[in-house]
């Protein structure tokens, strides 16, 4: 087994699939693959969260613009200072797991058989990342949660059809 050899064929294979390798702390050896969400599904669904969020007796907020990196939340709230740092030099603000999943499948679908997916994302904040560690999860209103995501998506998608129509 090469470990190396491994390695760089699995980097290799993110590039190609359209990745890019960043460094989490400058002039640090540790690199972190990074993918974009695509902007015109990422910006239309992050402005109908936004919308449809507006007025919410809770406060919860939409996290659009910032990447994700797949790793588990108890990982983060155990080792707060990695995701601090892939926050502070690669833009990464959320750390969820089935978001890196869809897009990797989608990314990998798209260059092994040419399909065109599009995959947007956005995160309801349901906690703050202390730089202590510790539990940073908030009760939430999960049917108003669930409304707002299900709401988003299907508005999001009903605009960017009607793009292609006029």
């Amino acid at each position: 087994f090469n470990a190396k050899a491994s390695i760089d064929d699995a980097t290799n294979l993110l590039i190609k699939m359209g990745y890019k390798m960043a460094q989490s702390i400058p002039n640090s050896d540790e690199v972190w693959p990074v993918v974009l969400f695509n902007k015109e599904v990422h910006s239309t669904l992050s402005k109908c969260v936004k919308d449809n969020y507006s007025n919410n007796r809770e406060g919860y907020k939409c996290v659009s613009s910032l990447g994700n990196v797949s790793k588990d939340s108890l990982y983060s709230e155990k080792a707060p200072e990695t995701f601090t740092q892939l926050r502070k030099y690669i833009d990464v603000g959320t750390s969820d797991m089935e978001a890196a999943t869809i897009i990797r499948t989608t990314k990998q679908m798209t260059y092994e058989f040419k399909n065109k997916i599009k995959v947007g994302f956005c995160s309801i904040i349901l906690g703050v990342l202390s730089p202590d560690g510790g539990d940073s999860f908030i009760s939430f209103d999960r049917r108003l949660s669930s409304d707002v995501q299900w709401r988003s998506a299907l508005d999001a998608l009903h605009q960017i059809s009607q793009k292609h129509i006029n």
